[in-house]
């Protein structure tokens, strides 16, 4: 019996995915839509991508 296997799940998700997860992330974090957040210059969301993992740490060490 042959098992079938779904690389897929084991592959590393391609940048873009991880670009758009993370612009996913910020936009509900701001209450905005991701498309709306995906026209802003770069610089914002680079402040947002900043003040995600900063707010994740802080939970992290407050667990």
């Amino acid at each position: 019996m042959r098992w079938i296997t779904a690389p897929d799940l084991f592959d590393s998700p391609s940048p873009e995915l991880i670009e758009y997860l993370y612009l996913s992330k910020i936009a509900r974090m701001y209450h905005v839509a991701p498309w709306d957040l995906a026209k802003a210059p770069a610089i914002w969301r680079e402040v947002g991508e900043i003040d995600f993992e900063i707010q994740n740490h802080a939970r992290m060490k407050g667990e």
